[in-house]
């Protein structure tokens, strides 16, 4: 949870010279700009891939802002990497066993998913997890 506070401890400790920047995760344009009006913003990590594209709408205000865009999980959290092909292959503790994304019923679109979007790497590309990264 983002807390309009957070930027301004952040600025003080980047102009006190004790870190060269601050950055957010996983939050909306809304609060991105919130954050860069009190102090600007230098990074933004969120999850993105063929899978996860919400944050595209992100990206325009990140390059208009100049705050760094990083993405986290361009493998769509193993779905592209073709590590998952099915609940089962998680083991038993395994965080994304609790992720709806790998729960039964969605995990099994979303590797038929990733099989589409390797099927077109590998028509276009060299790698088909090239196309993720």
């Amino acid at each position: 949870m983002y807390r309009p506070s957070g930027a301004g401890q952040g600025g003080e400790l980047v102009q006190a010279g004790k870190i060269g920047g601050y950055g957010l995760s996983e939050v909306s344009e809304r609060t991105l700009r919130r954050a860069h009006a009190v102090h600007p913003v230098t990074a933004l990590q969120t999850e993105y891939s063929p899978l996860q594209r919400a944050p595209e709408e992100l990206i325009p205000a990140c390059a208009e802002l100049g705050v760094a865009f990083v993405a986290y999980s361009p493998l769509g959290r193993g779905l592209l990497g073709g590590q998952v092909r099915g609940f089962d292959d998680l083991e038993a503790g395994d965080w994304r066993r609790g992720n709806p994304r790998f729960q039964a019923g969605n995990v099994e679109r979303n590797v038929s998913l990733a099989d589409r979007v390797a099927a077109l790497a590998a028509e276009h590309l060299s790698r088909p997890h090239a196309g993720a990264a």
